[in-house]
């Protein structure tokens, strides 16, 4: 297969996810490895998306959706360890507590046999070049899928040191009913959160001008979604631009 086929090949598959049933839900987490050097990555991350899917389940339950998760995880030497996390995760519980939500242990099928998985692969192909490599090519199609609610985004996981300079949708809150979301190293200095506690209609505008004016006080991409008439415009949520020069 050529490069060309097999670009087309996956545009066509995040068009696929992107415009699934609204039902579907993704869950991912990215990993720096260098911000946690005592951390295993593949427990940890294993646990954030258990946590994540638990809460997901929970919060379906409080609408009376009542249902059970089950994982299936491509067969890899980290089976056992996985199988290990889940226990004392039910047991024990973890960092955020226990998981109530699960209807058995995770099993193992090959990717090859599963069409699932293989999507699966492909949405972590996404995250993985959104956070390694800087490409929002396939990512930005497919960033609406990760569980969500009310505007802020519960499915996807940055694990990242406290001063890395990231702005992912996964680390910045969405202040949907004010219309302005910015990442957590920009907000403490751009000139509109000066006016959080007085007048949100203020503040907007403020935070508006002074992105527009480029007088963003940090230096971070700043994120801006406009709120009209409970749409996102001009921007799409997980679109991001930079302060003018």
């Amino acid at each position: 297969m050529s490069s060309q086929s097999r670009y087309t090949l996956l545009d066509r598959l995040h068009e696929i996810v992107a415009e699934s049933h609204p039902s579907t839900r993704l869950f991912a987490v990215a990993f720096h490895k260098a911000s946690f050097p005592n951390d295993d990555p593949v427990e940890r991350c294993f646990e954030e998306i258990c946590n994540r899917f638990d809460l997901f389940l929970k919060r379906l339950a409080s609408q009376g959706d009542k249902q059970r998760g089950l994982f299936i995880l491509d067969e890899s030497k980290y089976s056992a360890r996985l199988r290990s996390v889940m226990r004392t995760l039910q047991t024990a519980g973890g960092r955020y507590g226990r998981v109530h939500t699960f209807a058995d242990v995770p099993f193992f099928a090959d990717s090859k046999a599963t069409r699932l998985l293989q999507v699966a692969d492909m949405v972590c192909y996404s995250v993985y070049r959104r956070y390694e490599r800087g490409d929002t090519r396939y990512f930005d199609r497919i960033v609406h899928r990760f569980d969500e609610e009310a505007g802020r985004i519960h499915g996807l996981r940055h694990l990242t040191g406290a001063q890395a300079a990231c702005m992912c949708p996964a680390l910045y809150e969405s202040e949907v009913s004010t219309g302005l979301a910015l990442c957590p190293h920009c907000a403490p200095h751009h000139p509109g959160t000066t006016e959080m506690n007085r007048n949100k209609t203020r503040r907007r505008i403020v935070a508006r001008r002074a992105f527009l004016a480029g007088r963003c006080g940090c230096p971070f991409t700043c994120r801006l979604v406009t709120v009209l008439g409970g749409t996102q415009n001009p921007m799409r949520f997980g679109q991001s631009v930079a302060p003018p020069s």
